[in-house]
Order: structure tokens, then sequence, then C-alpha cells
């Protein structure tokens, strides 16, 4: 399904109102998984092969992968089509594994997804200012939500949605399904899960939590903020990762359990969502103080509002609007790669 070639569905998905989404809550264990697609060609096959593992893990009932696709200068739209082609193939032979729904959002300079976000952030002014990465990434982010939303609205309802990265680093590793059926089996615990790395955690623009909770690209003496936010949150995953007591101590082959870090924000790459709780916020690259709690703001912040970590203000307002409970599971949902190359711009 392509939706700048389905102009009905197109019409269905950005005619939602996110401040009265209906979310239905029924049995299914059905997900989304968001992929923001640009310029991403050394990542994707990766990608889309652990996104077969994940379909073919049993872990949900259906697996829908929503790419929002920005012009690239590379193979990265035929990478995603040929995906799309041999997962429906798939679905027409009836096969029991790898039983994935492709939708792909061709965005259009211009078009209903640029003038979505101008709609979804409430701040015309500063909307026109923001016309950064982040603010671009909003985009697109917003735009898979809003595709959640439109299937919502014609009834086809998911439980959770995953936001995954398709770049050549955060997400390239083989994934650890032990991991994330571990955190599904624990998800009375959260509404959103982020998780450890064994090649090491390195999303801290995207971190917030008590009491490092603003952006450290956002206050005064940043590089001293950075590490000492860094050496604090490694000790805290080392200290989760410490053994707790089993959850039924008369069952001798229940598994380890360990702590869960909680958070105001954390992404690292892949995050899982309960959609319930989340359907009605929005992606922004622009610095809402509203969102904050004020007795956490003490540090010196920079009088700039613009070009902020989008997740920060979508995990903030879950918090503020639906009492979300942001997580982070101090084990690793990616094996490393065997063999590091310098070139990549994240850990692998």
């Amino acid at each position: 399904m392509d939706i700048d070639n389905k102009p009905g569905l197109d019409r269905v998905v950005n005619n939602v109102d996110i401040n009265n989404v209906d979310i239905i809550k029924d049995n299914n264990n059905n997900c989304v998984i968001g992929l923001c697609v640009y310029n991403n060609e050394p990542g994707l096959p990766s990608v889309l092969s652990n996104i077969v593992k994940i379909s073919e893990s049993g872990l949900f009932d259906k697996l829908t992968v929503v790419a929002f696709y920005d012009h690239s200068g590379d193979k990265s739209h035929s990478i995603m089509t040929n995906f799309k082609t041999k997962c429906a193939e798939k679905r027409r032979i009836n096969e029991t594994t790898g039983n994935i729904e492709v939708i792909i959002i061709v965005n259009k300079p211009g078009g209903a997804h640029h003038r979505l976000r101008m709609v979804l952030d409430g701040n015309n002014a500063l909307n026109r200012m923001d016309k950064g990465r982040t603010a671009r990434i909003s985009i697109a982010r917003n735009g898979i939500l809003n595709v959640i939303r439109g299937l919502n609205k014609k009834g086809v309802h998911h439980k959770y949605f995953i936001m995954m990265d398709s770049n050549e680093y955060a997400c390239v590793g083989q994934i650890n399904i032990a991991t994330l059926r571990g955190a599904l089996a624990r998800s009375d615990e959260w509404d959103s899960v982020s998780f450890n790395r064994e090649a090491g955690y390195y999303d801290y623009w995207a971190l917030s939590y008590d009491p490092y909770i603003y952006s450290i690209y956002h206050v005064v003496n940043r590089d001293k903020m950075l590490d000492t936010i860094v050496v604090d949150f490694n000790r805290k995953l080392k200290e989760a990762l410490k053994p707790l007591p089993p959850s039924n101590p008369n069952d001798s082959s229940s598994s380890p359990r360990y702590d869960l870090i909680s958070v105001y924000s954390s992404y690292n790459g892949f995050a899982i969502y309960k959609t319930d709780k989340f359907l009605n916020c929005s992606y922004s690259s622009n610095i809402d103080i509203t969102l904050f709690p004020r007795k956490l703001l003490t540090f010196k912040i920079l009088n700039s509002f613009t070009n902020d970590c989008e997740h920060r203000k979508f995990h903030l307002e879950a918090i503020k609007r639906n009492n979300a409970r942001i997580m982070v599971s101090p084990l690793s949902i990616f094996y490393k790669l065997p063999v590091r190359n310098p070139a990549l711009r994240g850990p692998a």
C-alpha cells in the first residue's frame, strides 16, 4: 500500500483530530513498526532483516511496517518497494511466517505531511523558523502516527507500535528476540520501553531523567553536562542489571529478573509503545517548557527553543496527558556487530 497512490486512504489518514482519538482496546496483539527512511541504503537491509525476525518470532499477531520515505539520492526507495513486494507475495501464498504488511508514505515538498506538522505542533511562528534535521524527522514520525490513527479509525487496531531507526548503526546488529520477549512479558510495568545496546548506549540527546531532564544541547556547559550524564546513566544501567527476587519464589525455573529504569524520555534507536497511551500525542523539535516539571528546571538553559530532539516532547506530552510510564531496559536489544566499522556515525 502506497499512501500517495491511494487518495482515499490519504484523506482518512490526514483528517484525524489527535485530541479526540478513539482508541479501542481489544484483545489483538498487532503491532506497527515505523521507519523514517532517507538515504538509508547502508542500514535498511539489516533493519528489514530484523523486522522479519520479529515477525517470525510470533510475538505479535500481525506486523505492519509503515515507512515514511523522503526523496533520497540512493537506493532506499527500491529497497523498501522490493521488501513490500516480497511481503505481499508471502501473504498471497498464505505463508504462516513473515506475515508483514508494508505501507510506504512518499513525502512530497509542500504536501499534506508538511502541512500536518504545522497543525500538530500548534506554534506556527516556531514552525516556520525550525527547519533543522529533527524538525524534518518530526514530520516523518507524525506521518507514521497519523497512519496508525487512520487505520484505527477504519477499525484496524494495533495494541503496540515500535519506532525503529533505519540508519547504518542503530538497529543493524542482529536483534535479540529474547530481550524483546522479556519486555513484552512485563508489559504491565511500562507504557514505553527502550533498551540498552551491546555496542553501548549512545542516545543521550533523547534521554531525560531526574535531575537531567533538559536537552544537553540547550544548557550552559553542555560538554560538562554530557560527561556527567554518561557516567551517571551507565552506572544506572549496571545497577539495573543486578538480579531482583523472582516474581514467583516457588518457581525454580523462573528467569532472573532485572530492574527497569524510570525516565521522562528515552529512545536509543528502538522503542516500543502502547498505542492507547501515545496516539493523542505528537513529535516536535520545538521545546514546550510547560511540559517540564518545574522542580527539575534548575540548570541554566539557553534562550533557544527549537532544534531539540523530537522524542522529548512526545514522551513528556504522553506523561502529562496520559500518565505514561517511560522505561529503559538495561538489557541489549541488538547484538554488537562482529567487526566494528570506524566510518559509522554511531556504535553498532
